[in-house]
């Protein structure tokens, strides 16, 4: 079976039979702008974070930050630097590079090293691959480690 004209009746040269042109598909002429909603982010390094080995979960700010300037709840909160926090994850956005922090708890056994520098590489290919923008720094705080038996 044939695939289906998805044209409208336009002709090869993208021109529509009423006289109406418009771009083909892969064209580069339609503009316009994307914009991603820093919760997006954030959930985004934060599944990061849960996929590298060694990783039991990300921790709030809330127990995690002993400076006492982390939110205290679980929504996305933002700063006036343009710093924006969820959960475990911190982002401050700098016009074409992020800088972000995690704060994590590792499973029992945990190399703290090795998985620091998994998380480090793991949330730059992931930012720099699915949006564009480049990672200047990753700075892993490890709030814990918990042990299955325990959940």
């Amino acid at each position: 079976m044939g695939r289906p004209d998805m044209s409208g009746g336009a002709g090869p040269t993208g021109e529509h039979p009423a006289g109406i042109s418009f771009p083909r598909a892969g064209s580069d002429r339609v503009r316009g702008t994307v914009r991603i909603a820093p919760a997006v982010l954030l959930e985004m390094i934060e599944m990061t974070v849960l996929r590298v080995e060694g990783v039991a979960g990300c921790e709030p700010w809330r127990r995690a930050d002993r400076r006492g300037d982390g939110p205290h709840d679980e929504r996305v909160a933002e700063r006036a630097d343009r710093t924006y926090e969820a959960g475990g994850v911190r982002v401050r956005l700098l016009d074409d590079h992020i800088e972000a922090e995690v704060s994590v708890s590792l499973g029992p056994g945990a190399a703290i090293t090795p998985v620091s520098q998994a998380l480090r590489r793991d949330i730059g290919v992931a930012v720099n691959q699915m949006l564009g923008l480049s990672v200047t720094s990753v700075n892993v705080f490890v709030a814990g480690i918990i042990d299955p038996a325990d959940r």
